[in-house]
């Protein structure tokens, strides 16, 4: 049987701004990396919330804000809860 895989950017992926992805492979969502620009706009948290109880797991890539950076605000305020 074959995996259905989805990949949707949730920021802008050019190099000096927030990287954050979710993968779907099958039945299980991954998020990849959770990074917030220097702006901290708030539009893109209202895109993460979207996802966030759909999200089973956490991979970070960098340890910078750029991928890191919006995790906080997602554990704390969006109640995000899932390995990481």
């Amino acid at each position: 049987m074959a995996s259905v895989i989805k990949f949707n950017v949730l920021s802008d992926v050019s190099d000096e701004t927030s990287h954050c992805y979710i993968l779907r492979v099958d039945e299980f969502c991954f998020l990849l990396d959770c990074g917030w620009d220097d702006k901290f706009n708030p539009l893109f948290i209202e895109e993460l919330k979207k996802h966030v109880y759909s999200i089973d797991a956490v991979l970070l890539s960098y340890p910078d804000n750029y991928h890191l950076g919006a995790l906080p605000y997602a554990v704390g305020k969006l109640g995000l809860s899932c390995p990481i």
